[in-house]
């Protein structure tokens, strides 16, 4: 089922490069910035949920174009947490 445009977790829809959040939690740090090249696995960011750290891990090579959590945000399963170009 799809949210509606005004929901807050589809604020912005999931693109092609995106890299999603696996499950719900929040991010506790963040590895990478706009502008560095990336190669398939490796770590972008860590996220925490019930009291596991999981890293989130590239799934495609290039280059990061947006950033769009930071530390300390909650994110939810499937929200775009970056994009990489």
């Amino acid at each position: 089922r799809r949210r509606s445009a005004g929901s807050p977790s589809s604020s912005a829809a999931a693109g092609a490069g995106d890299e999603l959040a696996g499950m719900g939690g929040v991010v506790v740090e963040v590895d990478v910035k706009v502008g560095q090249t990336v190669a398939v696995g490796d770590r972008l960011m860590v996220l925490e949920a019930m009291k596991m750290k999981t890293p989130v891990i590239a799934t495609r090579a290039g280059q990061v174009t947006r950033v769009l959590v930071a530390p300390g945000d909650a994110v939810e399963g499937g929200q775009p947490l970056l994009t990489i170009a």
